[in-house]
């Protein structure tokens, strides 16, 4: 199996025996993308809380 390559900040696909790597610096704030999922997140959890449905 061969190792895939690296690239920071970077959306990885690979199919077959294929690889494509979409560098996203400068095109993604990945800390503001990774606070609004944890706020989002905080909301599910909350919502399940209500609901009864997560202890």
């Amino acid at each position: 199996m061969q190792q895939l390559a690296e690239e920071p900040q970077a959306l990885v696909g690979v199919t077959a025996t294929v690889q494509v790597l979409l560098p996203l610096a400068g095109l993604v704030d990945l800390a503001a993308l990774q606070a609004k999922l944890t706020r989002n997140l905080e909301k599910v959890e909350g919502n399940q809380v209500s609901l009864g449905t997560l202890e």
